[in-house]
């Protein structure tokens, strides 16, 4: 199990809606103890993050603004060394932008992944069970994951098609290790109007989902958001309602009522999840 499994399904209701929903996860790559994932929310007008290092209402522990305009977040365990630290993804400029720390200033990595002008939704995982998390795209026209094993400019590495092509309304790319026993990411997919999860174990082969299940009300604009939120060997499912700034999360990746209910932040911003002190 990593260091860090940080989840974040961050770009959902940013760039073009539903759309560009993105399931942003992050995963620190190198097998050790197991550690908590908390929840925060991302401010995209003023590219600022706002993380709570506990699953309870109150003011944000860090706050840290970065990034250019029009950015999403994509933040991950980018050094493995068990925290979670900034990022984001530029569409306009097909960029990912990474920190190492949860600090304002220059990048320590920039490149470019796909196109410029993307509309991919931007995923961060561990793909490989190496080192710290590295970048993905989802591409919904072709139902396909595009995943590279290394934070540099280049093709993807792995090619996984899971999902219907061109899906109505547009689904939501999901990136957690939800079986655990390892460090490796699996994909899945969320449908926001149906509440529908479906998730695959392994990143590198399509076909059938590992689980299937609803959770939460379809068709009311809640955002999927992943984390460890219990401390166990797994990731596991939620939903943020940005009408009501309400994060509901769940520690089995099944059906049923939220495990913990959490109001935190103002109203219609992103939320994000992670290991902000490493604790």
């Amino acid at each position: 199990m990593p260091l860090n499994r940080a989840r974040v399904i961050a770009s959902a209701l940013v760039v073009s809606t539903l759309a560009f929903a993105a399931g942003l996860a992050n995963a620190g790559g190198v097998v050790g103890p197991t550690e908590t994932d908390t929840i925060g929310v991302f401010n995209a007008t003023t590219r600022t993050f706002f993380f709570r290092n506990s699953n309870d209402a109150g003011v944000a522990d860090i706050v840290v603004s970065f990034g250019p305009a029009g950015s999403v977040p994509a933040i991950g365990d980018f050094d493995a060394n068990g925290t979670t630290t900034i990022g984001v993804y530029s569409a306009t400029l097909g960029e990912f932008f990474l920190k190492n720390t949860n600090t304002s200033g220059a990048a320590n990595l920039r490149f470019r992944f796909g196109p410029i002008n993307s509309t991919l939704p931007s995923l961060i995982g561990n793909w490989d069970g190496v080192s710290g998390d590295t970048i993905g795209l989802y591409s919904p026209v072709n139902g396909r994951f595009l995943l590279r094993n290394s934070n540099t400019a280049g093709l993807p590495d792995v090619e996984t098609p899971f999902g219907p092509k061109n899906a109505s309304p547009a689904l939501v790319p999901l990136v957690g290790n939800w079986s655990g026993g390892d460090s490796i990411d699996g994909i899945g997919l969320y449908n926001p109007a149906t509440g529908l999860f479906v998730l695959k174990d392994d990143p590198t082969t399509g076909g059938v989902a590992d689980f299937s299940f609803t959770f939460g009300a379809g068709g009311q604009g809640y955002i999927p958001v992943v984390g460890n939120w219990d401390d166990d060997d797994t990731d596991n499912i939620g939903v943020y309602d940005p009408a009501t700034r309400t994060f509901f999360l769940r520690t089995t990746n099944a059906g049923g009522v939220a495990d913990i209910v959490v109001r935190y932040g103002p109203t219609n911003l992103t939320p994000v999840a992670g290991n902000y002190d490493g604790n």
